[in-house]
């Protein structure tokens, strides 16, 4: 499945930029924790492939018919920088792939290393027995363009609208 980035969730301002022209991320050390003495840095959106090059484990969320999800997923690639395009494999046995297929909007969430064991927790367990948010103590807050919530403890969200699902009974591959 192919997704397209096209709202970037700007930390900073806690608001969010529609048709966001930068991407801001925070400066972390490698324990995850925020460099204070530093600025936040500014990205053109055509640099979003640097968020997610080489791939870091993100934390795709969901909401269907009144419910949010959150998964943790690995899998995915830049498939084109500009404007950018992220191809994503999902099961189709995960609890967020039906909502996801249904509503064609997500949001991926990038978690710093102080998330990790939300994010070994959240891939542990499924959707359909738990509320995840609550479990981990993650906060939803609202995205501008799509139902699925932005996750506040993680740096960066990219909202993100399915635009291909051609390679998805073959493969579970969505972009």
């Amino acid at each position: 499945m192919a997704i397209r980035p096209f709202s970037i969730y700007h930390q900073k301002n806690k608001g969010i930029l529609p048709y966001a022209p930068t991407v801001v991320i925070s400066a972390l050390n490698l324990l995850g924790e925020t460099i204070t003495s530093m600025m936040k840095k500014n990205l053109p959106l055509s640099r979003v492939y640097c968020l997610l090059e080489p791939g870091p484990v993100v934390l795709l969320t969901t909401a269907h018919k009144g419910k949010a999800n959150v998964m943790v997923m690995s899998w995915h690639a830049m498939m084109e920088f500009e404007p950018p395009l992220v191809g994503c494999v999902i099961s189709g046995r995960n609890h967020s792939f039906n909502a996801l297929r249904a509503t064609k909007e997500c949001v991926l969430n990038i978690p710093a290393a102080n998330l990790a064991k939300q994010v070994v927790g959240v891939g542990n367990c499924s959707g359909r027995e738990v509320d995840k948010f609550r479990k981990f103590k993650l906060t939803m807050l609202p995205a501008s363009r799509v139902a699925a919530p932005l996750i506040a403890e993680c740096y960066a969200s990219l909202e993100c609208r399915v635009v291909d699902t051609r390679l998805v009974n073959k493969y579970n591959s969505l972009r």
